[in-house]
């Protein structure tokens, strides 16, 4: 089990890596199932107005990684076909979306438009987690202002308060003002999680907590993660969080 802890700054990172940014992928059919190739996706950045290109391979399968978390809508278009759009695309921190698309015969020009929200199954990895927007970093009462207290909000994270992080002990954890979170995650030690800060490794050399604690008022979303399979995340068996 693993666990990654994210956290989003609000100021943008010069090389943002895979850890603070989201992945969509899918499958093209036509309206018979048979898979479609060379069919052109573009992901829109709704607030940028900047496009994303890709082609689906020869299986029809088409991937776009590195996207900066936001809203998007996702368009897919072929010679011969009708133009499908999915809209009000939310895209998180550290989430691989699935979004498979049906095209039916008929003219480009023809656009078949489909609301919907983000997805809220990750059906391309087995990772589990939940981000944690700016609304609720904002809005919920932190005792000391420390992030960690926030990690209690996903699933399968409870806090694990021993001697080595009580306050008045002299250890290395005594030193956080106010509350101070130090997670266990699905069931692994609290010693077993990893932290990111806009795709850079903020963990501590001794004792499985970060280094450099965020500004609350500058993170936009942060992600817990466990169960993740990705070797990118191999140097904890608990949890990961990643910070935007």
């Amino acid at each position: 089990m693993f666990l990654l802890v994210g956290i989003w700054l609000s100021f943008p990172a010069k090389a943002p890596a895979q850890v603070s940014t989201a992945t969509i992928n899918g499958t093209v059919h036509d309206s018979s199932g048979a898979v479609i190739p060379g069919a052109s996706v573009v992901l829109h950045n709704i607030a940028q107005n900047v496009d994303r290109t890709v082609t689906t391979n020869d299986v029809g399968y088409y991937v776009i990684e590195n996207i900066n978390p936001g809203s998007y809508t996702l368009s897919v278009s072929k010679q011969g076909f009708t133009t499908a759009q999915q809209s009000d695309i939310t895209l998180v921190v550290n989430q691989t979306a699935t979004f498979n698309m049906t095209l039916s015969p008929g003219v480009v020009t023809q656009v078949v438009t489909v609301a919907a929200h983000a997805a809220a199954l990750e059906a391309s990895t087995a990772e589990l987690g939940v981000a944690i927007v700016k609304t609720e970093v904002n809005d919920l009462p932190l005792n000391g202002r420390n992030f960690t207290q926030l990690l209690n909000l996903t699933p399968g994270v409870s806090t694990v308060n021993v001697s080595q992080n009580s306050s008045g002990q002299g250890g290395i954890w005594s030193t956080p003002v106010g509350t101070f979170t130090y997670p266990a995650v699905n069931g692994q030690t609290n010693r077993s999680d990893l932290f990111y800060v806009d795709g850079i490794n903020d963990q501590g050399s001794f004792g499985s907590t970060y280094v450099v604690a965020p500004i609350v008022d500058d993170i936009q979303e942060f992600k817990v993660q466990s169960h993740n399979d990705d070797p990118s995340y191999g140097g904890a068996l608990g949890g990961g969080s990643s910070t935007r």
